[in-house]
């Protein structure tokens, strides 16, 4: 199935379907995209093209005349992305006037929200509305799919899958996961509902669920079995993590988190050069991997090494500026090297991701009461005495009391 985004009128980067069913080439032959382009070669030689022109035009024009492509297929600037040149397939009988090549300002308009079905006719009213609700969907917005599976019934997996995802990356992981059963109760081994089942089910905190739904989907799919290996992780159950993360490297070496995940597992285990060899392998994989990066920087940070750490939590902060661990993290290694304004810069970009990040209102509560702010400090300190970790309460109060 197709869908239409961009008027008829226009010439976008993603134009060759929906281009080359306006051209009479298209709509009165047996013509199809692989008339013209081999799906198993690479681009093929402008006289290969032209003579398949001639397979229907043997006497447009003199045989002297091969480019048939420049005049009947010109290449042009795109009308959303300006500075890209694409072959036009639209294959019309004139050539333009215009100058299809000349530079063009880049024109910012709002993307547009609209769906629909590039050709209705060949769908049944059915698979219409299913096809256009996935579609929809998948931009968070279900409650077209939902009233579609509701009239229709459909009988495959994949309609129930989409809701429940829709509804788990919407925030409502609850309603979410009751779609995704509905789709496991129509094929018990649908590994994508499977998958996603046990990544909802862990985010909220049902460990125990999700281990069991991830060791339905894990026998041979190796982001499965990370996601399982995660799960036993953080359950404590160190060697079944590392057998089901092993797993998965069997299957696939190359995922990063998961040598991320087994890095984990080795400082768990009392084992930091097995645990750096993980993290440094997840950083060759993806050198933006900022859990990786701020995890090594930690790891070093801890021996005392704190310029490489600094290197590293600035890497995280690069990749990521959005990760919380990863701007606290780099703060904590800027005070212990004394470097204490920027240190305070870190944790307030910390606390401004995360208002209520208890570590961090401490931490900055001692960088201010070192430069001798203390009221400012005070009420960071307050806001750290409330956390539920009681060691930082106390240190906290004990802080916030010993200040003039």
């Amino acid at each position: 199935m197709f869908f239409e985004f961009a008027p008829s009128n226009t010439f976008e980067i993603d134009h060759a379907a929906y281009r080359l069913r306006k051209s009479k080439c298209f709509g009165q032959s047996q013509m199809t995209c692989t008339t013209c382009h081999d799906p198993h070669q690479a681009a093929q030689t402008p006289q290969h093209y032209e003579a398949i022109c001639r397979n229907c035009h043997h006497s447009a024009h003199p045989a002297s005349m091969t480019a048939c492509l420049d005049c009947h297929m010109p290449k042009r600037r795109t009308d959303d992305v300006v500075h890209v040149v694409m072959t036009d397939h639209y294959i019309q009988r004139r050539p333009s006037t215009k100058d299809l090549l000349a530079p063009r300002e880049e024109i910012r308009q709002p993307a547009t929200s609209e769906i629909a079905i590039y050709d209705p006719s060949q769908l049944s009213p059915a698979d219409a509305a299913l096809y256009l609700g996935v579609a929809e969907a998948q931009q968070q917005k279900p409650a077209n799919l939902e009233a579609a599976i509701a009239r229709y019934h459909p009988n495959r997996p994949e309609f129930y899958f989409e809701l429940g995802r829709a509804y788990v990356k919407s925030g409502n992981a609850a309603k979410g996961l009751l779609w995704l059963g509905e789709s496991l109760k129509i094929r018990g081994d649908y590994l994508p509902a499977l998958k996603e089942s046990g990544a909802a089910l862990m985010d909220a905190g049902e460990l125990s669920r999700a281990a069991e739904v991830l060791e339905k989907a894990s026998s041979n799919d190796a982001e499965a079995l990370a996601d399982l290996g995660n799960v036993y992780l953080h359950q404590g159950r160190l060697d079944a993590a590392e057998h089901a993360l092993q797993r998965s490297i069997g299957i696939n070496p190359d995922l990063p988190a998961v040598h991320n995940l087994l890095g984990l597992e080795r400082l768990r285990k009392s084992d930091p050069r097995g645990a750096e060899a993980e993290f440094r392998e997840a950083i060759r994989i993806q050198p933006d991997l900022a859990e990786a990066q701020s995890n090594l920087g930690n790891l070093l940070a801890g021996e005392g090494d704190l310029r490489q750490a600094l290197f590293h939590f600035k890497k995280a902060t690069a990749a990521d500026p959005d990760n919380v661990d990863a701007h606290y993290n780099l703060g904590q290694a800027l005070a212990a090297g004394g470097a204490m304004g920027e240190a305070e810069q870190q944790f307030r970009q910390t606390l401004q991701l995360s208002p209520d990040n208890y570590e961090a209102h401490f931490a900055l509560g001692r960088v201010l009461a070192g430069r001798r702010d203390f009221q400012e400090a005070k009420i960071h300190f307050e806001k750290a005495s409330h956390s539920p970790n009681p060691e930082l309460r106390k240190a906290a109060d004990a802080a916030r009391q010993s200040l003039p």
